[in-house]
């Protein structure tokens, strides 16, 4: 590979942003290939991203992770077709000086889910969480030929409404218990993986009546103790935390500001040794 061309790439978030593996595994690939470049991280308030996605033009691209993947939006030339039917943007792709919002997060779940040995094509699975992350992972289940998609969280109500934009079925908070024994594929797309989390969801998650051979994925990392894997074990089920889908979004994304299609395993490479 040529290391003429520098390539200037980064993350786009709140504060969390500081912590991202990003550019951890983009400096990995860099540095393997031999290409000149460097990724940042721009930990960035709400009122200055406007400012932060015009800093773009300077620049052949962005991640964009939590809070700022629907109101980077408007301050984008255009959007993917993927973007545009998910309503959330991970890259900013810069074309020519054009900003072009698009969405990896949704074909990283998906080849998670291939990584983890698990075909959603025919298969029930049950999403939990209404945050902005479910939008990509009910997207692309039902792009995947799911056969049912349900969705439960702790608002029913934004269950509710996300479920209607994206075809799936809501379920009370309460009664996700009745829905297991028919779920190949759990994903917890929550905010807590660790009993010091969420002690409650713990015992609760632990119980579950789950189906063994199926898939448990969560899209959280970094948690020595979760129950999500804990739960997804005793019950004889596959698992995968959140560093498989980390690692194959983050290629797609590479691949969309340099056209460069960088294995997969060099990714996981850069991620080998991580601990939180």
């Amino acid at each position: 590979m040529s290391a003429e061309r520098f390539y200037r790439l980064g993350i786009l978030g709140d504060e969390r942003a500081r912590k991202s593996l990003s550019p951890r595994m983009h400096g990995h690939v860099l540095a393997k290939h031999g290409l000149q470049g460097v990724y940042v991280a721009l930990p960035t308030p709400p009122e200055l991203v406007g400012q932060a996605v015009a800093g773009v033009r300077a620049m052949d691209g962005l991640n964009v992770t939590v809070p700022h993947k629907a109101a980077v939006i408007e301050f984008l030339d255009e959007l993917a077709p993927l973007a545009q039917a998910i309503g959330a943007v991970n890259t900013i792709i810069n074309q020519g000086g054009r900003l072009i919002g698009d969405n990896t997060d949704a074909g990283g779940f998906l080849d998670a889910l291939a990584h983890g040995g698990f075909n959603p094509a025919g298969k029930t699975a049950l999403v939990l969480g209404a945050g902005g992350a479910s939008r990509a992972l009910l997207w692309a289940l039902k792009s995947a030929g799911c056969a049912r998609v349900l969705l439960s969280a702790r608002r029913d109500q934004a269950a509710q409404a996300l479920a209607a934009d994206f075809g799936a079925q809501a379920l009370a908070w309460a009664a996700i218990e009745d829905a297991c024994p028919a779920a190949e594929l759990l994903v917890n797309a929550t905010a807590a993986s660790s009993p010091a989390e969420a002690p409650e969801l713990a015992r609760r998650i632990l119980a579950l009546p789950l189906p063994a051979g199926g898939l448990t994925l969560d899209i959280n990392y970094g948690r020595a103790d979760n129950f999500w894997k804990a739960a997804a074990l005793a019950r004889d089920r596959a698992f995968s935390d959140g560093l498989a889908m980390l690692a194959l979004q983050a290629r797609r994304s590479f691949y969309l500001w340099t056209g460069l299609d960088i294995p997969a395993g060099d990714y996981f490479e850069a991620l080998e040794d991580y601990h939180a």
